[in-house]
């Protein structure tokens, strides 16, 4: 059993529960690489990990982002709705006073023209 390079501490105690005056010799090179590959995969875990809360992270802010200039188009959508509006009714008012002078003076002209 010491030939094998993959020795997990599972395993150890199961042999050592069915075969309790077996004694095993620990691999210290074995036991040095295994703790290096368990770091070496901690270490990408927690890379990969790091870089998906980065990726989610910016993906938030650009969402966050889109959303407020969404809103802020619609803000501006809006103004210029009531700006318009305000200027369609200025301009219907004005109309309004044009027609209105208008007929004032055809009825001064009128009155000019029956005085005469």
């Amino acid at each position: 059993y010491v030939w094998e390079t993959k020795v997990t501490e599972e395993g150890t105690k199961k042999f050592h529960a069915q075969h309790p005056k077996a004694a095993i010799i620990p691999d210290p090179i074995a036991a040095a690489r295994l703790a290096e590959l368990e770091a070496k995969r901690k270490a990408e875990a927690d890379k990969l990990k790091a870089e998906e809360e980065k990726k989610k992270a910016e993906e938030e802010a650009k969402k966050k982002a889109e959303e407020e200039a969404k809103k802020k188009a619609e803000e501006e959508a809006k103004k210029k709705a009531e700006e318009e509006k305000k200027k369609a009714e200025e301009a219907k008012k004005a109309e309004e006073a044009k027609k209105a002078e208008e007929a004032k003076k055809d009825e001064k002209k009128e009155e000019k023209k029956e005085g005469n």
